[in-house]
């Protein structure tokens, strides 16, 4: 219920009330007092500038409200564009993955044909170059070293120098192939380049080969010394494996030599 006093200045209070309570949703009851108290009359005033200052208030919170639904109402909108952004952004990604993904796919593909050019030409290179290598009469090419098997025998020592006297060695075998190639050619024992004279044990190829790190083609149990004498020198059985020999028995000798 809203109590209204005669005179202009109530009037325009009670007014002001009505108009906030409609606002709020409320229907006043409304009630004229008659009332010619100048006390009366004051107290009205002094709420009506109250009234006026709730009414800024009301006023700036209406404004406050209608920003902030104007937020609530860009905030969907702001939503859409960031999740529009990242599917690009994902798009974008997926995108590069993709062309970097076929970018090594290609460089990969031209290395490996690069590679089986280089290979091939390697061959070719080696192929023309063997092709071109020769051997000595009675000496036999396998790859670019020329090979001698002597047909008499000697004592280690003198198979050495008698290979030196040639312009070659004693065969030093690094590799199953060449290994493999020896023994299809021998029936016999040969001398190698192989040797432990310096020191029991340790062994050395005659072109200074690491015997360590090489190829090693012993029949089992060898090489095993001997009680009564020493087997310094290696020799290639006529079954193709090696064996340790006394130096100063006699056998055939394999000479080698690089192919011209």
């Amino acid at each position: 219920m809203v109590l209204c006093l005669p005179g202009a200045t109530v009037q325009a209070i009670c007014d002001r009330i009505l108009r906030i309570l409609k606002w709020k949703g409320e229907q006043p009851e409304i009630v004229v007092h008659v009332d010619t108290n100048a006390m009366a009359v004051k107290n009205s005033e002094h709420t009506l500038s109250s009234i006026a200052k709730i009414e800024d208030e009301i006023s700036q919170l209406t404004k406050t409200i209608t920003n902030s639904k104007q937020t609530l109402i860009s905030i969907p909108k702001i939503q859409d564009e960031i999740s529009q952004l990242s599917k690009n952004t994902a798009t974008s990604i997926a995108s590069v993955k993709n062309e970097l993904s076929q970018w090594k796919s290609n460089v990969a593909e031209k290395f490996t044909k690069t590679g089986s050019s280089i290979t091939k030409l390697q061959d070719d290179i080696l192929q023309w170059s063997n092709n071109r290598l020769r051997c000595p009469t009675e000496w036999t090419r396998f790859r670019e070293s020329c090979y001698h098997f002597s047909s008499s025998t000697k004592t280690w020592g003198e198979a050495q120098r008698q290979c030196a006297s040639l312009d070659g060695h004693l065969v030093v075998i690094n590799n199953a192939e060449e290994q493999e190639r020896i023994r299809q050619n021998v029936n016999n024992n040969y001398w190698i380049g192989l040797n432990d004279i310096v020191q029991e044990g340790i062994w050395h190829w005659v072109d200074g080969t690491d015997y360590s790190s090489n190829v090693k083609f012993w029949e089992s149990s060898q090489p095993n010394g001997h009680e009564e004498f020493d087997e310094d020198c290696a020799l290639v059985s006529g079954g193709g494996l090696w064996h340790d020999w006394p130096c100063d028995s006699m056998h055939f000798a394999i000479c080698e030599k690089r192919a011209a």
